[in-house]
Formats: C-alpha cells, structure tokens, sequence
C-alpha cells in the first residue's frame, strides 16, 4: 500500500448539515433530508440534475466559499492525517470546489499532507473515475497500491470501477446499511480505525 486516497465531505469533515441547510436556502427548495443523502447514491451532479433541477453551482459554490473553508477541522482528524503521512501518499478526490478544499486545508494547517487535491472541475463533468485515472497515471501508482476512504455508495461504486478498494466510513452522509450494498472492503466509524486496516493489508 502506497497512497491512500480520501473523499473530503462526510469523511474529513462532516458537511452534511452545513451543505442541507445552504442547498435549502440558495435554491428555495425544503429538499428532504433523506432526498439529500441519497443524491450521493451515484454521482453527485447526475443525480442532482433531477433533484434539484436547474441549480446554479457555481452561484453556490460562490455562496459557501469563505464559511466551508473556515470550518474547524477535527483535532484528532488532523493528527491522524499528519500522521499518515509518514507511510503514505496523501490524496483527496472530491465532487467539491477543490479552491475551497485547499483553503480549508491551510487554514487547518494540514494542507501539507496531500500530494494533490482533486476537486471539481471548472466544467464539472469529470467523474471520480476519471480522477483515480489521473492518479495512478501521473504518480505511477496501481489500483492495488491505493485505498479509497468515502463516506457514500456513489463513491464506492465508482473506486470499483476503477479497480481501487473502499474503506466506507458510516458517520458521514450514508449510513451502514446503504455502504453495505457497495461491499466496501471494510466499513469504520472513525478515521483511526483506519490504522488497523492498514496494518492488515500491508501484512
């Protein structure tokens, strides 16, 4: 195991509720909570096109700059980070503004840990498959050196695709039971946990 890449909402940061309640009051729509999670059942922008049809992203995007990136990161999610990076290359691969992603990084001092942060696109059509692609094309990595941490079905499906193993986390946006139906290689409820998985795929 070389790298370890990791998606940013639900898994780094719990954005869940912050993201509910801006999608609600940008776009006027009281969207269900269960609606909202299981818009990450497949790929975010797809299914969203039906959701929450017409939705300007960018207007978003714009909206929620400067309050996501000054959110407080965990303590002991970022000794954990800076800690991997001891053993393994440090990647995140996310549906997000990857501008946003890495102010949130540096103002929580661990932007240092990730070798790239591949977010969305200016277009924002390029899949998280098509991400992983890039990873392993330009860091000469293989699926079977890396590990996906995510916290959605969607997300699962798609490192499946791409030949790379899942480790589900089930306090973010899915709960266990829809993780389930991915059949990650694992499934956690805290990032250090993530030790003992580690440890077990490297003997």
């Amino acid at each position: 195991m070389k790298a370890i890449i990791f998606d940013f909402d639900g898994v780094i940061h719990d954005t869940f509720d912050f993201h509910l309640r801006n999608v609600r009051e940008l776009f006027g729509v009281d969207i269900p909570e269960q609606d909202f999670r299981d818009i990450h059942n497949g790929r975010f922008f797809d299914l969203a096109s039906n959701t929450l049809s017409g939705a300007d992203w960018k207007a978003y995007r714009d909206r929620i700059r400067d309050d996501m990136s000054n959110l407080e990161i965990h303590g002991e999610t970022r000794d954990f980070l800076l800690d991997l990076t001891k053993r393994f290359y440090l990647f995140i691969v996310s549906s997000g503004s990857t501008f946003i992603i890495t102010e949130y990084l540096k103002k929580n001092g661990v932007d240092s840990a990730f070798t790239r942060i591949l977010g969305l696109n200016a277009d924002g059509h390029d899949t998280k498959v098509d991400k992983f692609g890039y990873i392993l094309q330009n860091y000469d990595l293989t699926a079977d050196q890396c590990l996906f941490v995510t916290d959605t079905l969607g997300d699962i499906l798609d490192a499946k695709e791409a030949g790379i193993r899942t480790i589900a986390i089930d306090t973010g946006y899915h709960d266990r039971e829809t993780l389930l139906i991915g059949q990650p290689h694992a499934i956690i409820s805290k990032l250090n946990e993530l030790h003992g998985i580690l440890d077990s795929i490297e003997i």
